[in-house]
């Protein structure tokens, strides 16, 4: 390996392992689930794929996985660096955010047995991708898919981004597959959260497709800047609406997932060389402020007047903001199960169900709707936030890989999709992809822009997100100044 590494070309290697839970385990994506899974409806995989070259590398590991935790994330860096001699920079894990897969909560012995696992069966994974790395060549090129539905703006305007990113990387000599390498900017969100069988969802489907269209390639599925886009075929609700994701769509997940690996296929048909295929990685840490940090009725009023600074929260502020959310909460609750007061009733990790439940039974209008679900999203996460040093700040990694022209930048949430439109615009090109659910979660990573809208207070996106409303702008700025790094202009 390190003699091949030495000499002047692209050396590659890739590997996968299965991480189907042997266990039933409660499963992340979905609020509305209350117990563990059933069944599995089709298995889990982790995939590796390593370039490498005497300018820089590239570990780049794809998870069927609802996110990547921070902790997981820094776990795996760790071992990999010292036992793969692969710096951790270069390493970028990422997950599918398919919503059929385990919660990653350590929340019982058999969670904290599954990540134990998880951890040992990735490492493994990265590490024969590299030890089986050799001589190859790298193909790429650009798709377009027509599946996606901005939930955001409800499809008026369809704010998508249907560009699919697709690297082929085979054996130099005798043209034999090695990996393939596809992006889409769509949630894995198919099955809905009614389904309690393990499952991969589209992103599964699709690789498996291309994996049989190219026998012994390993196929690696990440999402890019996906995080109010959903399938087409879901129904046209708000982001908020449990109504939205209850229906089990089997056929879908299988019928999307071949219609993106058709486009996928069609592509690599038609890629183009990469003749400075050598991969660049740079990772960075920015401090970032936490979210939830502006006093309530003044947070409430520059929610109204669409100005989104949220700085100076003091203990009593925070107090005061959730007691107004806890009101409209049981102004709901409190009618189905006689309970007035926040109390206990609120504690549960169960609320996000029983509003749910709520919504479906009395058949509440959207208005209602989201005036309820919006104040348990805003509840359970400010009450997080009561429980942690409110003026902390976050470290959050932003990581740029560059081969050839194509620049992609990792990010450790569900950025939207226009923040995947600022960074290609920064590019200048159609070549530049933002990555989610990458190295550690912050919850969603919308654009500053978005917190100017005048409803941004009662829009999921804008309330879910653990960083304050310039986050995505710090990150970006870093990825911008990564690419005048020497090591990437090199």
């Amino acid at each position: 390996m390190a003699s091949m590494a030495g000499r002047a070309e692209l050396v590659a290697g890739s590997a996968w392992t299965d991480i189907t839970p042997r266990e039933e385990l409660y499963m992340g994506g979905f609020g509305q689930r209350t117990s563990p899974s059933s069944g599995v409806l089709d298995p889990l995989s982790a995939k590796a794929v390593y370039l490498g070259g005497p300018r820089g590398s590239l570990l780049l590991i794809g998870l069927d996985l609802i996110h990547v935790p921070g902790s997981l994330a820094r776990a795996i860096k760790q071992r990999l660096a010292s036992q793969a001699a692969v710096s951790s920079e270069a390493i970028c894990i990422a997950a599918s955010h398919t919503h059929s897969g385990p919660d990653l909560r350590p929340r019982d012995e058999r969670h904290r047995r599954y990540l134990n696992g998880l951890t040992e069966a990735v490492v493994r994974t990265g590490l024969k991708a590299v030890q089986t790395a050799r001589p190859a060549r790298l193909h790429a090129g650009v798709g377009k898919a027509e599946l996606m539905r901005n939930r955001r703006t409800r499809g008026r305007p369809n704010d998508v981004d249907h560009r699919i990113p697709v690297l082929q990387i085979v054996e130099r000599h005798s043209s034999l597959p090695v990996a393939v390498v596809f992006g889409c900017a769509c949630h894995p969100v198919t099955l809905g959260w009614r389904n309690m069988a393990i499952s991969a969802d589209y992103p599964g489907h699709a690789q498996s497709a291309v994996e049989r269209a190219f026998p012994g390639t390993v196929a690696l599925f990440v999402n890019v800047a996906s995080g109010d886009v959903i399938p087409r075929s879901r129904p046209n609700a708000d982001a908020l609406d449990p109504r939205g994701y209850a229906d089990v769509l089997h056929d879908e997940a299988a019928d999307l997932g071949g219609r993106l690996a058709a486009e996928v296929i069609r592509v690599i048909a038609d890629a183009s060389p990469v003749t400075d295929s050598q991969p660049r990685c740079v990772q960075r840490e920015c401090r970032i402020a936490d979210a939830y940090l502006g006093s309530g009725a003044a947070l409430r009023a520059r929610a109204h007047s669409g100005d989104a600074s949220r700085s100076g929260w003091s203990a009593d502020e925070l107090q005061e903001q959730l007691t107004h959310e806890a009101t409209v909460i049981m102004e709901f609750l409190g009618a189905e199960t006689g309970v007035t007061t926040a109390d206990a009733h609120l504690e549960s990790t169960a609320l996000w169900a029983r509003a749910s439940e709520v919504v479906i039974r009395r058949r509440l209008p959207e208005s209602e709707m989201c005036r309820l679900m919006a104040a348990v999203c805003r509840y359970r996460l400010i009450r997080s936030r009561c429980e942690r040093d409110a003026a902390q700040k976050h470290l959050v990694p932003v990581q740029v890989m560059q081969l050839g022209e194509f620049r992609f930048v990792a990010l450790p949430g569900e950025p939207l999709v226009a923040v995947g439109r600022d960074w290609q615009r920064r590019c200048s090109s159609d070549l530049g992809f933002v990555i989610g659910y990458a190295n550690s979660h912050f919850q969603y990573l919308p654009h500053p822009t978005q917190f100017g809208e005048r409803d941004w207070w009662g829009k999921y996106e804008t309330i879910a997100n653990d960083l304050a409303p310039e986050a995505t702008e710090i990150l970006l700025d870093t990825a911008e100044e990564i690419c005048s790094a020497p090591v990437l202009r090199a």
